[in-house]
């Protein structure tokens, strides 16, 4: 898949994986050997998320449904974002 920006996740929204195009349209906030990169704490820790999310709220509420099913799937499991 070279023509794709694609990224390989965890279901603890770590970025474990990203070909060449992802890396080139994240404006440098993924490297390659930055990764893994946990995107829930990108999104809600990091300053540039604003910045890099045109839609920070749909992103910011997408992240926090995503984060709350997997914390319902497996309750017991300790961080969300391990």
């Amino acid at each position: 898949m070279t023509g794709t920006p694609a990224c390989i996740c965890n279901t603890r929204s770590k970025i474990l994986a990203a070909n060449d195009l992802c890396l080139a349209l994240s404006s440098g906030l993924l490297e390659q050997g930055a990764l893994p990169l946990n995107a829930a704490r990108f999104v809600f820790l990091d300053a540039r998320a604003s910045e890099f999310f045109v839609g920070w709220d749909t992103a910011a509420g997408d992240t926090a449904a995503a984060l709350r099913i997997q914390a319902g799937k497996t309750p017991h499991d300790g961080s969300p974002t391990g």
